[in-house]
């Protein structure tokens, strides 16, 4: 229970600066009409709001364990973090590892278990053992070199890259870009979408697996592969997820100042929660809008381990995905801004009057 408290906690905060950063940005807005101290100090506190570290502190230290630590993670391939390397992009395939598998391998990775063999040993008559294995490789590769690539970054957010990374949805889009949907053997091909990709996504881990199984000395070669593969794809977590580098604010700051008016903001709401492959609990929130002549309009909707991720995420999946829908809220955002800025300044006109009224009697 403490534990729930305590998260519950820091997405409070973390909330809490959003609404600051947005408040802030407000008071530069209008900062003409401000005392010119005023304006530098909350020019300095959103400086400090928009530098605060999102990841650990570095691994230092003198004990033997954390040397060894270093050690592991400065061997072996990583993830480029830098934008404009030369690393392959979406796309972009790197070559099958070599040497490629043998054909009576090839008949194993590629049976699916409605077309099993009976003349041949029970570990090869289809791939479900392969994809047992493979499915273990794959985490195991995954983890590894999502810690040496991002060692300072919170535990939950590496556990979240590493899901995506191997998540089925994943593992088949590499599997119909290599052709294996080709050589599958299979009683029926009407299965459902949701069962094509669990198909495509066993027969890469079992690939993947067969490779291992098959090649002495193959876990370099087989990690080095794919760090290549999953590198465009981790590129394209890390920016939507945990950076947002077109963007000068955060994504609920950049929403909330093309949407929000006097009295009316973009609000999130939580959908159904559900639990991944690895037991990390996924939310999901939607923005919806209500004003300007709209009623709960749907805005964006985006996933995260806890409601500010994924509020964030609704925020910025809005921003990419409805811009049309935003550039109309914007202009309505913007006559309503000017109807209550007439109606503030009448009210100052009458105030004025009535002042002067009162004066004269």
């Amino acid at each position: 229970m403490a534990s729930l408290k305590r998260k519950r906690d820091l997405s409070d905060g973390e909330d809490m600066v959003l609404e600051a950063q947005y408040v802030l940005n407000r008071i530069l807005e209008k900062g003409s009409a401000l005392p010119p101290k005023a304006v530098h100090h909350a020019r300095a506190a959103l400086n400090a709001l928009d530098h605060q570290p999102e990841q650990a502190a570095p691994i230092t230290g003198d004990e033997p364990e954390l040397l060894e630590m270093r050690q592991w993670l400065s061997n072996g391939p990583k993830f480029s973090t830098e934008e404009g390397e030369d690393a392959p992009q979406a796309g972009e395939l790197p070559p099958l590892p070599h040497p490629p598998l043998t054909p009576a391998w090839e008949d194993c990775v590629f049976r699916h278990n409605s077309k099993a063999r009976d003349d041949v040993h029970p570990l090869l008559q289809h791939y479900d053992r392969l994809e047992l294995y493979g499915d273990a490789l794959l985490q195991t590769f995954a983890t590894e070199i999502i810690m040496r690539s991002t060692p300072n970054l919170p535990t939950g957010r590496q556990a979240f890259i590493r899901e995506k990374l191997v998540q089925n949805k994943t593992l088949a889009e590499y599997s119909v870009a290599y052709g294996f949907h080709k050589k599958l053997k299979m009683s029926s091909t009407n299965a459902t979408e949701e069962k094509r990709i669990k198909i495509m996504g066993d027969m890469f881990e079992a690939y993947v697996a067969a490779y291992m199984v098959a090649n002495e000395d193959a876990w370099t070669e087989m990690e080095n592969w794919l760090a290549k593969l999953w590198q465009p794809k981790f590129a394209e977590i890390c920016k939507t997820v945990f950076k947002h580098p077109a963007l000068k604010h955060p994504p609920k700051v950049e929403l909330a100042k093309i949407c929000n008016s006097k009295g009316i903001s973009v609000f999130y709401e939580e959908e159904a929660a559900r639990t991944s492959w690895n037991g990390n609990l996924v939310t999901t929130m939607s923005a919806y809008l209500t004003g300007h002549g709209y009623e709960r309009l749907w805005l964006g909707t985006g996933e995260g381990l806890n409601k500010t991720d994924a509020g964030q995420n609704a925020a910025l999946n809005a921003l990419r995905n409805n811009k049309d829908l935003l550039v109309e809220v914007n202009k309505k955002k913007r006559e309503t801004d000017t109807l209550n800025a007439g109606k503030k300044a009448e009210n100052k006109r009458r105030e004025s009057v009535k002042a002067l009224d009162e004066d004269a009697e």
